[in-house]
């Protein structure tokens, strides 16, 4: 599965999810990540920036970068209370064993409630020289030990992030181990906090071959300066060797933070049916036409997520996203009498003068309360011609974007 991610894509670290409590205590065997190079050369081996075993005893320190020598540092997250952290994450013999039975209830982006507890390994993640950088490749990879399986609604695996300490990153890319009939599903999966959705990206089920000890996962960042995220899986035996083939989600998605007031106008809808126009008129095999798709995708998703106006709005709305979104829908509003300017400097002043209205008359909190909504469409009804029709499909509008 390949994942696109905009905004604070320059910024990712990797780590280890387990959840819920009562749940089976899991163990993971390695952690490598890989830095430059190509996914040809990560199943070599080469260009390796850590490889930890989880061999010294203590989670929080591991052995060292290869690029600086400096041992590798972690970080717990999602612990019921700090008399129970060495119980909720441990060293023994050679493995790094997560007990959910020790974590603390949180919400996911969804604001679904579930235990987990979050191994973190910290990196650097806005020098270009160290860590983990949009501008380089890398990839991160992590075997579980198959010797105990998830209970069903318990995951286990490997995430990558687009941002920094929790709470402030946005999107959450998560490979993992979800158990359940049959020995469960490997899952591909989206969180994105700013928008509040899970967004499952592909599953495919567990076929562990006769002689695997490990599920080996993988989150790879493989174009430099590319925002695609892929996700693939495999089998090891004891000594690490591959066993079989290595299974890559096919599908791809987009998973940037736009929020809702980058979508309500229908200029983005009329940029993104152009670009499915154009794929569609092509070979749909047609690989290559298939990443130009992509292309100009997450560089439209990209200029909406950094929030950068597009040529087709006026300079006077430039930096005004409130009423830019009120400028794109006043051409398409379902209406009765009201006519929109067909000038586009006209059609912008308007926007500016409905964009002032609502915020020089709209009272605190009018969004929770019936009276004083219709404050605001009072307030907007003239300016729409006095049509009621309009008033209201403007007024839906702006009540379901933030900023006013």
């Amino acid at each position: 599965m390949r994942v696109l991610l905009c905004g604070l894509a320059a910024a990712l670290f990797t780590g280890l999810v387990v959840g819920p409590a009562g749940a089976a205590v899991l163990n993971a065997q390695q952690l490598n990540v890989f830095r430059d190079g190509t996914p040809a050369d990560w199943l070599l081996g080469n260009n390796l920036l850590l490889a930890d075993g989880f061999d010294n005893g203590d989670p929080f320190v591991g052995t060292a970068y290869r690029s600086t020598g400096n041992p590798a540092q972690y970080t717990l997250y999602g612990a019921a209370s700090p008399e129970v952290i060495n119980l909720a994450v441990s060293e023994p013999s050679g493995q790094l064993r997560l007990d959910p039975n020790h974590g603390a209830v949180a919400n996911n982006a969804a604001g679904q409630p579930g235990t987990s507890l979050r191994l973190r390994l910290l990196t650097n993640i806005t020098d270009t020289n160290a860590g983990l950088h949009v501008s380089r490749s890398f990839a991160a990879t992590v075997a579980l030990s198959l010797s105990a399986a998830p209970d069903p609604s318990q995951t286990f695996g490997l995430r990558l992030t687009d941002g920094g300490i929790d709470p402030s990153n946005n999107d959450v890319i998560e490979l993992y181990w979800a158990g359940g009939a049959g020995g469960g599903n490997v899952v591909l999966r989206k969180q994105d906090f700013a928008a509040g959705t899970v967004t499952s990206l592909g599953s495919a089920p567990m076929a562990a071959p006769a002689g695997a000890t490990m599920l080996v996962l993988a989150l790879s960042h493989d174009t430099p300066g590319s925002s695609l995220i892929s996700g693939s899986f495999g089998y090891a035996d004891s000594t690490g060797s591959l066993l079989g083939s290595v299974t890559t989600f096919g599908n791809r998605a987009t998973a940037c933070t736009v929020t809702r007031d980058q979508l309500t106008g229908p200029k983005f809808y009329e940029h993104m049916s152009k670009l499915l126009d154009d794929l569609i008129a092509q070979s749909r095999s047609d690989a290559e036409a298939y990443e130009e798709f992509l292309r100009k995708a997450e560089d439209l998703v990209r200029k909406l997520a950094a929030k950068q106006p597009g040529t087709d709005v006026p300079a006077p709305l430039h930096g005004n996203a409130q009423a830019t979104a009120i400028y794109n829908n006043l051409d398409s509003l379902a209406a009765t009498t009201f006519k929109y300017p067909t000038a586009e400097e006209d059609r912008a002043a308007l926007a500016l003068k409905i964009d002032l209205v609502v915020r020089e008359r709209a009272p605190a909190g009018w969004k929770g309360d019936e009276t004083r909504k219709r404050t605001v469409q009072n307030a907007i009804y003239p300016l729409l011609d006095s049509d009621r029709e309009a008033t209201q499909a403007l007024f839906d509008i702006i009540k379901n974007r933030p900023g006013h």
